[in-house]
């Protein structure tokens, strides 16, 4: 196959060139072009997409990193501190591993966070639907009344249906956008 620009051959055209050798047996044959071509496709093909997708990942602008940094680093900070107060000056309040009432209130407090934002979630989702199927209705209404005021005339019947197909798509098209 053909990788970043260089064309890989194993097989049958590289025994009939003669200038394959054999470097272990069961390996296959492996030329020194085919070798620059397998580090070719790892350095430019493998190594290329790995500094694009870090690029894309840790980019300032239009990113969010830099904003969610100011929440996530303060509180890293802090734990680390925490914990290393406690690993070397010994001190804990008292032993966490066996206090049930502060993991059980840690679990009320994160239920009830999780639940309420479940909820919001399933308010907006359902607000935004209704509004959607809302405005789609209203949509239909506006085409439908233009429709209903086309002329009847029948001099002009090849224009009227060419304006009712082209405000079809074009109603078509903005509810698509809506979307």
């Amino acid at each position: 196959g053909r990788h970043g620009g260089t064309m890989v051959t194993f097989g049958a055209s590289e025994y009939e060139s003669g200038h394959s050798h054999r470097s272990r047996p069961g390996q296959g044959w492996i030329t020194s072009q085919s070798r620059s071509a397998v580090r070719d496709f790892v350095v430019n093909d493998i190594w290329g997409g790995v500094t694009e997708l870090f690029q894309i990942v840790f980019r300032l602008r239009g990113s969010i990193l830099p904003k969610a940094m100011v929440f996530a680093l303060p509180s890293t900070l802090l734990c680390i501190g925490i914990h290393y107060f406690i690993k070397f000056v010994g001190w804990a309040p008292h032993n966490v591993k066996e206090s049930n009432e502060l993991w059980s209130s840690f679990t009320f407090v994160l239920g009830v966070l999780i639940a309420f934002r479940t909820n919001q979630g399933y308010s907006r989702y359902w607000e935004g639907a209704t509004l959607l199927l809302q405005v789609r209705g209203e949509w239909l209404n506006a085409a439908s009344s233009l429709f209903a005021f086309c002329t009847p005339d029948p001099a002009l019947h090849l224009d009227v249906v060419k304006f009712q197909h082209q405000l079809v798509r074009l109603m078509s098209m903005l509810y698509c956008a809506a979307l």
